[in-house]
């Protein structure tokens, strides 16, 4: 089962998006709620896109480097959840 919860990095510089709902297709994620960033992540075809409702605010191509499941246990506001994920990287 994969986590609700997951910090994605995409990007050549490796940017971190904590994603909290996050919906899993074919083990990778397609949607979720971002916390650090007040709108939703939702993945169509190869395009990531930035949403608030049903309108699209930005919209990018797919390119996710990592994704870091979330435990349960890893607590604290999303600085420390990405410090955290970064960690994992290593």
């Amino acid at each position: 089962m994969n986590a609700p919860r997951v910090v994605v990095f995409y990007g050549d510089d490796l940017s971190p998006l904590y994603l909290l709902g996050a919906k899993w297709v074919d083990g990778r994620v397609v949607s979720g709620a971002v916390e650090n960033g007040a709108w939703d992540f939702y993945v169509k075809g190869d395009e990531i896109q930035a949403k608030q409702g049903n309108r699209i605010y930005n919209r990018w191509p797919y390119n996710v480097k990592h994704t870091v499941e979330v435990p349960a246990d890893v607590r604290g506001d999303y600085n420390e959840v990405i410090e955290w994920a970064q960690e994992q990287l290593k």
